[in-house]
């Protein structure tokens, strides 16, 4: 049985950091400012990112 801390574990891994860091430029590039898809969900403008990623 993994423990709900698991996926908050995983975010001081440096190849998670890595791959939240490229994510990010790529959306940067998009318009998009957020610093990791964490911060992307809790967007509290509702799913911005995601209406806006589909249209393209």
């Amino acid at each position: 049985m993994r423990s709900s801390a698991t996926p908050f574990k995983a975010l001081s891994d440096g190849r998670v950091k890595d791959a939240f860091g490229a994510w990010s430029t790529c959306m940067k590039a998009k318009g998009f400012t957020y610093a990791s898809p964490v911060a992307a969900v809790d967007d509290t403008r509702g799913n911005v990112l995601m209406s806006s990623l589909l249209r393209q």
